[in-house]
């Protein structure tokens, strides 16, 4: 299909990819405009070197072009065409058209008149350029970007209107020897017009130097606001608009992965070049010539390519040079093969909130920093700027204003530049507040794709104490996973190289070709003039620097890309106004408001052709490895230097002959290989004394010379560190001082450890990082592997014993479409293929009755559970539970075999039966558990912690005040069983020290048990407690599906109600109970409470990873 619609971006006319016959024209041309302006400039400026050079500019001005004594506004306007000729401008080509063909008449006449030979001369080589310009014509072939030149237009007329008011003034004090004041004022408009219009030029005399001076340069500056007011008009019209806006965000929200700073292309004075296809688009802004993109190109990978070259064309077009900084490695190959060149330019600081830890030695100067605001009750709050009050974000943003410290004060190199747009919703704000709520400093981030974040503003109060802004950091960085943030690009530190590649560039070399010698000389002067410039404010990049440093990012390399390296100098300066680092940049101008009047988003982008997404996963680069500590690189390093051994860090398997503990017992003499970690290591030169540990014991290490040969200990010397798992084997033996040691003949490594131990004194003193890593714990801490053996020990006892008793031990699923068998909340999970909601159970009870009900008599299960809590000193998330089920069993009989299991387990745990319990000294205490255990109602002993008689017939309203009294707050809903069981689990079960069964629980609160033989309105339930701790319950179980259905339906009618604790109806647990199912006792028994109670260490270090919160 041929298509008539004109293309967006039109190939520029003679602009070919290959260079023509005169493609060097431009280029001379562009170099004596240049050399005049220059001229012009210094001889406009020193008399001196103007009357020196007085018969040449008069031979100039004469015949070939206007070279007056003194102009600045000439200097300025043949600059201008210097920079239009550069350029390839078509309208710089006509300007230098029309002026030479304006002196070949000129010259003619005298020709014709005076027979000068001169004129001749000078006519016949106007005539030359003029041939050349007209048959280069195409080289010109750059447009100029149209714009509304009314605003420039009235800027010029009343700039030189200004100054030819001012100009004549002057004159007429400093007339010099023009004779009357017609003449001194048409020589002002000769000066203002640079002698262009006829009939101006004055012949009868001149004013002096510092009255030709002053003239030209009010011409200048009027020319010179002219083009300012042109420049800023065309800019703001060009600008983004409102729909560009709207497509770019479509792309930053799409499925492809974008870079740390794409949403900064969202800035409103920045423009944009869209695909034909509207699927990529790419950033930029143009400054003194230079069409500077910024970072990757934004939307689908594979239309990458496409948005380089439409970006390319359309710069081409103007006459531009194209470059780009902040390039990630990604986008290097695009350009690349567009034809730029790639050179490093710095790098990007991220860090990876993940991996993230205060803990880290380098890191110690922040975490001191933090330790000392939050000691003064400084705290972080963090929120999207969508979740701030309109009013709120306002103040904030006067704020972050206020504590600017100048114009070009930014907080981070990239800044967004407004803060306070509604539009920014997704950004994250992060404020330090004092105690007194008064904000001491602000970081805004902006998004990076799904997962990430890129710091745009970072400030603080002047009066606000100096570790704010590690504060702000550090908060963030350790909470940042809450907000789904894994990295977050710190700071951009560009150009570090840039100016040794432009010195590289710009080294004179010694060549025939005059013009080469003229380019290289041109560069050099280039050099020279911009890098003051850029370097005006570029303390700001090395201050950013330092700052990022203290939090021990990873570096991503990035890159800047041009046509040649030659344009270097000027991409910096063109790159320091774009990010308004220069004075008089207006990088702030648009902050927030719309000037584009030229949309460049294509109405209908065309769809993602299918199969793109695999296409462009397979081209995303490797992730970046994260940052490690100094001491985990240095160990890192060490497996190429194993390698160089030829030996395996990462051996087959190499089993031991003996453990230590066996080893130890075996005679002197005797040949063992044992294998196990380095716990410590004493290096004395000719032998090493060190200490390895398996699980069953240590035992010492001697590795001398004389025995292991020089090689073999130098590489167990330089190789091997604590934490690496090795195999020893030799004769046991003693050292010097007798004790028992292995006399190492042979070492092998079994695995090398990348990270350190922790301190071999005082262990893991930290009770959060022995939570989070457990290992380590087991490694250096006897007790932690103690504690761990004990667990096993009971896990095993409570199934053995079980088994001896005829239970058949099953397993039910943890994952279930009700809550199951409790009253607790439960963690809900999904099934994303079919779109179930499942709980993850906390108990297997309804489970475990079907099982009954299909005639299983004897059953029990040991498996997890699971809550929806929060960890205490009672209760975890996640916890170990025992269930067992006897058929043609009551409550009382189960009652008796929890006993004998917790007397059993005390004695694997122990070795005797009691338990350990910790003492106001910190020492623990053992307590004998033998024997019978209490039994004890639960109203006769809430009777007597209270003092009065208390009864299931208890009114409500007395209930109620004896809960006000125990500052406990009755729920509406409860009734006089649900308040009584309150009182009792304030009032009894804190107060129990040795284990003492309670019964008689009301029925309202049992609604599994079955009701008692005795009284209905109670259950046949009792609880097992000890030292203010539940350790179990057991009843006899409710079998009447009626009554069961009946009791679940209340309980579904009060979670509806808005009770927090309630079981729900469960009709899988109904229907298997209407078959029937025999009289049945059952007992809960929570196995880490268990555990707890017997070796008196608190209940989360029962489990080796307990649940902890993410970083």
């Amino acid at each position: 299909m041929i298509s008539t619609q004109e293309p967006r971006y039109p190939e520029s006319p003679g602009r070919s990819g290959t260079p023509g016959r005169f493609a060097a024209i431009p280029r001379v041309a562009a170099l004596i405009s240049g050399v005049l302006a220059t001229a012009c400039l210094l001889w406009s400026l020193s008399p001196a070197l103007s009357a020196a050079l007085g018969g040449v500019r008069h031979y100039l001005d004469r015949y070939y072009l206007y070279a007056p004594d003194t102009n600045l506004l000439w200097a300025g306007l043949t600059g201008w065409l210097a920079i239009g000729l550069t350029g390839h401008k078509r309208v710089a080509w006509w300007a230098m058209v029309l002026y030479l063909a304006s002196w070949i008449p000129v010259n003619l006449t005298d020709v014709v008149r005076a027979h000068d030979r001169h004129a001749a001369i000078a006519a016949l080589a106007h005539s030359a350029v003029l041939l050349l310009l007209i048959l280069s014509r195409s080289e010109f072939g750059a447009r100029f970007r149209r714009c509304a030149p009314r605003p420039a237009a009235l800027s010029l007329a009343a700039g030189l209107l200004i100054a030819a008011v001012a100009g004549c003034g002057v004159v007429q004090v400093f007339p010099g020897s023009v004779p009357s004041a017609a003449q001194r004022a048409l020589w002002v408009v000769s000066e203002l017009t640079a002698n262009l219009l006829p009939g101006t030029s004055v012949s009868t005399g001149t004013p002096p130097f510092p009255a030709q001076f002053l003239v030209g340069l009010f011409g200048a500056l009027a020319f010179a606001a002219a083009v300012l007011v042109l420049h800023r008009t065309r800019r703001a019209e060009y600008a983004l608009t409102d729909a560009d806006e709207a497509a770019l965000r479509d792309l930053l929200e799409g499925p492809d992965p974008t870079g740390s700073i794409d949403y900064l292309a969202t800035r409103r004075d920045r423009e944009l070049i869209f695909t034909p296809n509207g699927r990529a688009a790419i950033g930029y802004r143009v400054e003194h010539g230079i069409c500077l993109a910024l970072g990757d190109p934004i939307g689908a990978r594979d239309s990458w390519p496409q948005a380089v070259e439409t970006w390319q064309r359309y710069a081409h077009g103007f006459g531009w040079r194209v470059a780009v900084i902040g390039a990630s490695k990604a986008a290097v190959s695009v350009y690349q093969r567009a034809g730029l060149t790639a050179m490093t330019a710095g790098a990007e600081a991220v860090l990876d909130t993940r991996s993230f830890s205060l803990a880290a030695p380098e890191l110690q100067p922040v975490r001191q920093s933090v330790a000392r605001l939050r000691k003064q009750g400084v705290t972080v709050r963090i929120r999207r700027h969508r979740d701030i009050g309109t009013s709120e974000l306002a103040r904030l943003t006067v704020c972050a204003e206020d504590w600017r410290h100048s114009e070009t004060e930014r907080g981070y190199p990239l800044p967004l530049g407004r803060l306070g747009d509604r539009r920014d919703g997704d950004c994250l704000l992060i404020e330090a507040v004092d105690p007194d709520e008064r904000v001491l400093g602000l970081l805004s981030l902006v998004p990076w794709g799904k997962t990430g974040a890129t710091m745009e503003l970072l400030r603080r109060a002047p009066d606000s104490p100096a570790e704010t802004t590690d504060l702000l950091i550090a908060e963030f960085a350790l909470r940042a996973e809450q907000h789904g943030i894994h990295q977050v690009s710190l700071s951009f530190t560009l150009f570090r190289s840039v100016f040794e590649a432009v010195d590289r560039v710009y080294t004179p070399t010694v060549s025939r070709a005059p013009l080469a010698v003229l380019r290289t000389a041109a560069g050099i002067a280039r050099s020279a003039r911009t890098l003051p410039l850029a370097f005006s404010r570029w303390w700001q990049q090395a201050r950013l620097h330092r700052a990022s440093m203290r939090y021990q990012p990873r570096w991503v390399p990035r890159y800047v890309l041009c046509d040649t390296p030659r344009d270097l100098a000027r991409i910096a300066v063109a790159a320091a106004y774009a990010e308004g680092l220069m004075p008089g940049s207006d990088a702030r101008s648009t902050a927030f408001t719309y000037t584009g009047r030229h949309r460049t988003a294509p109405e209908h982008p065309s769809p993602a052709p299918p199969g793109t997404s695999a296409a462009i996963r397979e081209s995303d680069p490797e992730p970046a490895p994260a940052h490690r500590p100094e001491q985990v690189r240095v160990r890192t390093g060490k497996l190429e230097r194993l390698a160089d051994a030829n030996i395996d860090p990462y051996p087959l398997p190499y089993p031991p002959t003996h453990t230590v503990a066996a080893a130890r017992r075996t005679p002197r003499g005797t040949t063992v290989r044992v294998s196990g970690r380095l716990l410590r290591r004493r290096d004395y030169g000719g032998v090493i004394f060190a200490v390895v540990r398996d699980w069953t014991s240590d035992i010492q290490l001697l590795l001398d010379r004389d025995r292991l040969g020089r090689q073999r200990l130098d590489e167990f010397g330089d190789l091997v560190d604590l934490g690496d798992l090795v195999s020893v084997s030799g004769q046991l033996g003693y050292s010097r001082r007798g004790e028992l040691s292995l006399l190492v003949a042979d070492w092998r490594m079994l695995g090398k450890c990348l990270h350190p131990l922790p301190d071999k004194w005082r262990g893991l003193s930290d009770p959060e990082v022995r939570m989070r890593r457990g290992y380590l714990d087991l490694m250096i801490d006897r007790e932690a592997r103690e504690l761990l053996a004990r667990r096993s020990a009971v896990l095993r006892t409570l199934r053995d014993a079980l088994h001896d008793y005829g239970f058949l031990e099953v397993t039910t699923p943890v994952l279930q479409h009700g809550p199951g068998g409790s009253a607790t909340h439960s963690l809900r999970t999904q099934i994303d293929a079919d779109n179930t909601d499942l709980h993850l159970r906390v108990a297997p009870e309804l489970s475990l009755k079907r099982l009954c009900v299909g005639g299983v008599e004897k059953l029990f299960e040991l498996g997890p559970g699971f809550r929806n809590t929060r960890a205490d000193t009672h209760q975890l998330p996640e916890f170990t539970l025992l269930e067992a089920y006897e058929a043609h069993s009551d409550h009382r009989r189960m009652m008796t075999l929890c006993r004998r299991l917790v007397q059993q387990a005390a004695l694997a745990a122990n070795d005797s039966m009691i338990a350990m319990r910790p003492t106001p000294d910190g020492s623990l205490a053992a307590v004998d558990i033998s024997g019978e255990w209490r039994v004890r109602s639960m109203y006769g002993a809430l009777a007597e912690e209270i003092g009065i008689g208390i009864t299931p017939r208890t009114p409500l309203p007395e209930l109620r005040e004896l809960c006000e009294k125990a500052d406990i707050v009755p729920q509406p809903g409860w009734d006089a069983g649900r308040t009584a069981y309150a009182l009792y689990q304030r009032l009894v079960v804190e107060a129990t020290r040795e284990p003492t069964f309670y019964t008689d629980f009301p029925s309202s609160v049992s609604p599994l048990a079955r009701p008692d033989r005795h009284d209905g309105t109670l259950a046949e339930r009792w609880d097992l407690v000890a030292w203010g701790i539940e350790l179990a319950s057991g009843s006899s179980e409710l079998t009447d599906p009626v009554e069961q259905r009946r009791r679940l339906a209340a309980q579904s009618r009060i979670a509806a109600d808005g009770g927090r604790v309630a079981m729900e109806l469960d009709e899988e647990f109904l229907c298997a109970l209407e078959h029937a199912m025999p009289p049945t006792g059952g007992l809960g028994l929570g196995v880490d409470r268990v555990i707890m109670l017997l070796t008196g260490r608190p209940l989360r270090e029962t489990q080796t990873f307990p649940l902890v919160r993410p970083r």
